[in-house]
């Protein structure tokens, strides 16, 4: 593979991570029932960030080897 390979790669996951990030946020999201002020009321109280980092992580990383096992057969 040569280092434009790579970099397509890495181009298709960071573009596939984003995309699915935005997906993912919504997930589980609970308002809280008694919001702090100065804090916007739609605030979750626990918004699970870095597990949701990690899913997204994973499905794009799926979502990356179906594109690059496809782009190789069908080249």
């Amino acid at each position: 593979m040569s280092l434009g390979d790579y970099l397509l790669i890495i181009g298709i996951f960071t573009i596939t991570w984003w995309t699915v990030l935005f997906a993912v946020l919504p997930w589980g999201n609970a308002a809280s029932k008694k919001p702090v002020k100065g804090q916007a009321s739609s605030a979750p109280d626990k918004p699970h960030i870095l597990l949701k980092f990690a899913v997204t992580t994973g499905i794009s990383a799926f979502i990356t080897l179906i594109i690059e096992l496809w782009m190789h057969w069908t080249a």
